[in-house]
């Protein structure tokens, strides 16, 4: 998977990858956006994460507060057992 400029620069403000060697792989199973399993090999243990592109445009259409709603209910105090769960996927 190819990033262009711009999401590498938003990437590396966002979780401080410059410069390390990075993997990006697709994943499946969203409907409005793409997902992509992000890892860092940065030191002895990798670094992985999830990042979530909202790039389905008809969705985006019909819906156009969609990021606005996602961030708000992954703030939510009921989504923080979930976040707990997705970092511990990602440590792995």
């Amino acid at each position: 998977m190819i990033f262009r400029t711009e999401a590498l620069d938003w990437l590396d403000r966002a979780v401080g990858v410059a410069g390390y060697p990075l993997t990006i792989v697709p994943m499946g199973g969203a409907t409005s956006s793409s997902l992509y399993l992000i890892e860092v090999a940065r030191g002895d243990i990798p670094r992985r994460f999830v990042l979530r592109v909202l790039d389905n445009w008809e969705w985006l259409a019909a819906e156009p507060d969609l990021a606005s709603h996602e961030a708000a209910a992954g703030r939510s105090p009921a989504r923080r057992p979930a976040r707990a769960a997705a970092r511990r996927l990602c440590r792995r």
